[in-house]
């Protein structure tokens, strides 16, 4: 794949380049075609999870932290080039003014989320017979208190359990109107359209251990 620089400008301006190789050895290319306009590239470096190992602080606890310099493994890398051309060919006169490049490098360290807890919306007052699907949003929350996604949704209707991924003692031959995505729970109009007026638990069960359920109500009017 070859990249072009094309630029239709006739003034005295500066034809550049930027490449980024990132640790994926993939090229992000951006062309620049005035002397006004700066460029910014943004690479990704990933760590190296076995440069850490679980430690034991007094103030802190149990945590990961990074190995002593003799036992580091390689860190991933990055570069960035900066290629132009120059027209051989072109007549120069004197007043031409050839511009400066100025390169500023910057970089910022990957900070841990905080811990916080999955959490889940109360559904709002659902009017019956409204045949109108109804999303529930959630969150996974984070860190060590986070969880890794939502395993099942278990709706109690007519006195008995139906989920969408057939939690234990459940019916799912509802399955396919619960759905889960995007940060969050739909439940389709079809089937909320013959929840008589009534309160209708959600249970939400997350796929991380110690990550307790959480349980909303929806209420039908």
């Amino acid at each position: 794949m070859r990249a072009m620089l094309i630029c239709t400008c006739i003034s005295n301006e500066l034809l550049v380049l930027i490449k980024s190789l990132s640790c994926s050895d993939r090229w992000n290319r951006q062309d620049i075609c005035t002397l006004s306009a700066a460029a910014e590239v943004t690479t990704m470096v990933p760590g190296n999870k076995d440069n850490y190992e679980p430690k034991f602080n007094a103030s802190n606890g149990y945590g990961y932290q990074k190995k002593d310099a003799a036992d580091l493994a390689a860190w991933s890398e990055c570069s960035f080039y900066l290629t132009g051309a120059l027209n051989m060919d072109a007549k120069w006169e004197d007043n031409v003014a050839f511009p400066d490049i100025k390169v500023t490098w910057s970089y910022k360290e990957n900070t841990a989320p905080a811990d916080a807890a999955p959490s889940v919306t109360v559904p709002g007052t659902y009017t019956q017979g409204n045949d109108v699907a109804l999303d529930i949003p959630y969150s996974l929350g984070a860190g060590s208190l986070g969880a890794g996604a939502i395993s099942d949704v278990i709706v109690t209707y007519n006195g008995a359990l139906f989920s969408k991924n057939g939690y234990p003692g459940s019916d799912t031959s509802m399955s396919e109107q619960i759905t889960i995505g995007n940060n969050k729970i739909t439940l389709s109009g079809l089937w909320l359209s013959y929840f008589p007026t009534g309160t209708y638990p959600i249970c939400v069960v997350f796929d991380t251990e110690g990550v307790d359920p959480i349980i909303v109500n929806l209420e039908v009017q």
